[in-house]
């Protein structure tokens, strides 16, 4: 019997202690496979950091390029290829920019960073089903551009829910079955922790090669500035292969002595987390060349949270800060010119309030204000002699995108109209539409005002104020083509001052000019608006009548003639004379020209001469007889 008890006492502490030791495995297993979790979500988030990197990178030369279309393959690349990545987009200037969504960038997406960070940053966010999800922000550069990658904690976690299915199963085994369980729990335990660790190496010789293959340059370092690790691109900056620098102080093997203290302080205060990166490093490499990297730093720490070491990420920013210098000078070049040029600048916006946003003192003065701030604050409508004017003039620019040398009727600030003389530049935004224009505006009231005069000497008689003999003839064959084809009616007429020889000769040539100017003056005020007068020479002048039977038009010929004869003229020596004036008209023949047209009319003219002039003669359509009238 005591054998008995002792061996049931025996039994129950080998069971104790054996159950103690299923749990201790147990437990030790669970732990284990947390932290396998927590790195393997480390190591993740990193290969997705790494990928993120590599990526902004090439986004940024397509940005560059404006190439929104190869960049949104990119995106489509990365998510296809990263197995945790379930969506990438690219934003620029507040909005998206390229992504691969299926329609647009949900709002539950945008603004969790609060702007764009100056090192890549991962924000956690509850998604649809209230899933954990991740969203890895990385700079691009300076183009204002930030590369967004979403990061799904389940599918990370579910590349390790094997292991927690099948611990959780042994576990509750070697609750459940004491001593013999409780070795087939400590060897899956062992067997977990070596699948684990061969995981990781995985993970690390995965993350190891990524680095390596990164066109970045990237330096591990320790607390005391050792090197820990370099990829590929830092070997050949430096000059050195990893071999020779690892366990080596970085700032005595590559950094002045003067620049050392400078140097000790950022890394402090990397180590510290009061930098993360935004830094702008210059060097030269093996080969004498002076570069500059834009540096970005991820502390890493040990189970207690204190930093162990930091990775330094280094891009090469070289030919951007020069095209970015040589842009800054091309700028202050430009600006100089637009302030110091006489032509007006300006750029307006194209939200639809049409305001200014910029201009040069020259347009401000062109328009007759004191400063360009006097102008900013009011509408472009303003400028614009008929508001709707600019409407129109904004449609057009909208359609073409490029308007050069439009003439249009411009106001000053006192309300003075001018002719301005307009060439506009749409530039347009992601969405297509104007995001704003450029313009120059130059004063060709001058100009415009010549050309009336030009034109009016080449049209006009000087002394008479009506047509010349030249411009008078091509009107009339246009209108008789016109009449012809379309057949309407057309009349001419040809007159002759009564005894202007007479005039010439007894009052002298100057008492001559004024009888002809008050003639061409009482042909100007007599005719209609679609008649037209002309001096067809000497004291003989034409008139033709569109859409006008000749009998009808003898009517206002005749008011002609009587206005002529009720003047009375005053010479320079105060003698006074009188004139007359004889008319001939005739219809536009049946299928004739205005050759045709002329000769009826001088016929007609001719006839009322013998008939004893100042009179009105309307020749027959037939050209057979005349009446009087």
């Amino acid at each position: 019997m005591d054998r008995m008890q002792e061996s049931h006492l025996k039994g129950k502490s080998f069971i104790r202690v054996t159950g103690l030791i299923a749990l201790l495995v147990t437990a030790l297993t669970m732990s284990v496979s947390v932290v396998a979790l927590e790195v393997h979500r480390r190591r993740e988030k990193e290969q997705v950091t790494m990928r993120g990197l590599f990526v902004a990178q090439q986004a940024e030369r397509l940005l560059l390029l404006d190439d929104r279309v190869a960049l949104t393959a990119l995106l489509a690349q990365v998510v296809e290829g990263q197995a945790v990545v379930d969506y990438a987009f690219v934003e620029r200037g507040g909005s998206p920019w390229a992504h691969t969504f299926e329609s647009r960038v949900p709002e539950a997406v945008r603004g969790l960073h609060g702007g764009a960070p100056a090192s890549p940053e991962f924000v956690e966010f509850l998604g649809e089903q209230d899933a954990v999800n991740f969203d890895l922000a990385v700079p691009i550069g300076k183009v204002g551009a930030v590369l967004h990658l979403g990061v799904s904690r389940d599918l990370i976690d579910g590349q390790m829910l094997g292991t927690f299915i099948y611990v959780g199963v042994l576990s509750l085994a070697a609750l459940g079955v004491g001593i013999a369980l409780a070795a087939r729990v400590s060897a899956a335990g062992t067997e977990e922790v070596t699948r684990t660790t061969a995981a990781l190496q995985r993970s690390e010789d995965r993350f190891r090669t990524l680095i390596q293959a990164a066109g970045s340059v990237i330096v591990c370092l320790g607390r005391d500035y050792r090197i820990l690790e370099i990829n590929r691109a830092a070997e050949e900056v430096l000059g050195r292969t990893r071999r020779d620098v690892i366990g080596k102080s970085y700032l005595d093997q590559f950094v002045e002595p003067e620049r050392r203290d400078e140097l000790r302080h950022d890394i402090d205060e990397i180590f510290s987390g009061e930098l993360t990166g935004g830094i702008e490093y210059r060097l030269r490499d093996a080969e004498g060349r002076d570069r500059t990297f834009l540096l970005n730093a991820e502390r890493q720490c040990d189970a207690k949270g204190r930093p162990t070491a930091v990775m330094i990420i280094g891009q090469d920013i070289t030919d951007r800060v020069r095209a970015q210098k040589a842009l800054a000078e091309s700028e202050e070049k430009f600006r100089t010119i637009v302030e110091n040029v006489h032509a007006g600048v300006c750029r307006t916006g194209g939200d639809g309030e049409g305001r200014f946003l910029e201009a040069n003192p020259a347009f401000a003065a062109l328009f007759g204000y004191d400063s360009v701030e006097e102008l900013m604050a009011l509408p472009c409508a303003r400028v614009y002699l008929d508001p709707t004017d600019r409407d129109a003039f904004e449609k057009e620019v909208a359609v073409c995108g490029h308007v050069r040398n439009k003439e249009m009727r411009l106001r000053k600030k006192d309300g003075t109209a001018f002719w301005g003389l307009m060439s506009v530049k749409a530039h347009f935004g992601p969405d297509g539409g104007v995001a704003w224009t450029d313009g120059v505006v130059e004063d060709i009231t001058d100009r415009k005002e010549a050309e009336t005069r030009l034109r009016r000497a080449a049209e006009i008689d000087p002394l008479t104020g009506v047509q010349n003999r030249g411009h008078f003839m091509e009107r009339l064959k246009a209108e008789a083509l016109s009449a012809q084809r379309y057949g309407y009616p057309l009349t001419m007429c040809i007159c002759d001052l009564d005894g202007f020889k007479f005039v010439n000769d007894t009052y002298g040539h100057a008492s001559g000019d004024q009888l002809l100017a008050a003639f061409g003056g009482i042909l100007r005020e007599a005719i209609r608006d679609q008649d037209v007068a002309g001096r067809y020479g000497g004291d003989e002048f034409c008139l033709f009548f569109p859409h006008t039977q000749a009998s009808r038009a003898a009517w206002g010929v005749e008011r002609i003639r009587s206005l002529l004869e009720r003047m009375t003229f005053t010479t320079h020596k105060g003698e006074e004379f009188r004139a007359t004036a004889t008319f001939g008209l005739a219809d536009l023949p049946e299928d004739g020209d205005e050759a045709a047209l002329l000769a009826a009319a001088d016929d007609a003219l001719y006839r009322a001469k013998r008939a004893g002039r100042n009179r009105v003669v309307l020749s027959d359509p037939r050209g057979t007889s005349v009446l009087l009238v």
